[in-house]
């Protein structure tokens, strides 16, 4: 018999790596690194699969919210005309929310449109 102890561990760090791969994949392949481009590009390959049933596996731990926030916080980095601000910055430039903190009704299945 196996054991669940409904630890999201495992399938935080999956999501994880498959996001990230996703948005290196639109880093190597679109050269353009214009704001509006790269926000549709990263809302429809990359959020959307860290939004996608996060009401069921909502990372709620410090480790787990770092590792999704990781995906984000590097993608927004490349964007330019917000590559020189923060972190923080970057999200209210950008009209993203964060993973930490109040930006976590966007992982609860609030729109980040």
């Amino acid at each position: 018999l196996r054991r669940f102890n409904l630890n999201w561990k495992t399938h935080i760090h999956a999501l994880v790596v498959n996001a990230s791969k996703k948005a290196g994949w639109i880093l190597r392949t679109f050269s353009t690194r214009d704001r509006d481009t790269m926000m549709i590009l990263y809302k429809s390959f990359v959020r959307s699969l860290l939004e996608y049933c996060c009401p069921l596996w909502s990372p709620h731990l410090v480790g787990e919210i770092a590792k999704v926030e990781s995906v984000q916080r590097s993608f927004t980095a490349r964007i330019k005309g917000v590559e020189e601000l923060s972190y923080w910055e970057r999200l209210m430039s950008l009209g993203l929310y964060s993973c930490n903190d109040g930006g976590k009704e966007s992982l609860k299945g609030k729109p980040l449109v």
